[in-house]
């Protein structure tokens, strides 16, 4: 079949709204009757982009929207771990049983609670698209995408004697601040685009 020559629009415009979802993916300019048949439904809206393509001397065209964006906002919780350990506290004089005097190490139990933080972050995207023969008007596949951006961040506190940790728990990183919404929404619209790129690519074959 050959390679399929697409106009893909690869800017996607996000507006988050205040019902927390809806975006959609900008088209361009579309003049005269495609502008004014944009609106009256899935054939209607084919026929249009059909108009588009035809103006642009495409085969077919690929149209799509966003449908819904989910954001959930920081949280942090805390999980205790107690931890304890016998370590050298000093040493002490003794006698042993050939009445010489030996020196030898005193040990004791030492006590401490890590306390452990995750604060975790998440912003999603789902949507559609579709791909319209240019010639016929009429719709060629349509499929879904959906794509997440997650933040994750752990750090460590603790209480009581630090010689009681575990090389482990001094493995965690710094406190973070989660991003913002805005900068999750976007990455997580990077991903989507490289995602979406690759399939129409696969189907452009």
């Amino acid at each position: 079949m050959g390679r399929r020559k697409f106009w893909l629009l690869a800017v996607m415009i996000f507006s988050t709204l205040i019902c927390g979802c809806a975006t959609f993916m900008q088209y361009g300019k579309l003049e005269g009757n495609a502008r004014r048949n944009y609106q009256r439904g899935n054939y209607d809206l084919a026929v249009s982009e059909a108009d588009v393509g035809k103006v642009l001397g495409v085969h077919e065209i690929v149209t799509g929207k966003i449908n819904q964006i989910i954001y959930v906002p920081s949280s942090t919780t805390s999980a205790d771990t107690s931890r304890e350990k016998s370590v050298a506290s000093g040493t002490e004089k003794y006698t042993d049983s050939n009445g010489k005097t030996q020196e030898r190490t005193v040990y004791k139990t030492v006590y401490a609670t890590l306390h452990v933080n995750t604060r975790t972050s998440s912003a999603s995207l789902t949507g559609s698209y579709s791909i319209i023969d240019v010639k016929t008007a009429k719709l060629k596949k349509t499929d879904s995408f959906s794509e997440t951006d997650k933040f994750e961040c752990q750090w460590a506190t603790y209480s009581g004697d630090e010689r009681a940790l575990d090389s482990d728990d001094k493995k965690y990183g710094p406190e973070m601040p989660a991003p913002i919404e805005e900068e999750m929404v976007n990455r997580a619209a990077k991903k989507l685009s490289v995602s979406l790129a690759r399939t129409l690519k696969d189907y452009a074959r």
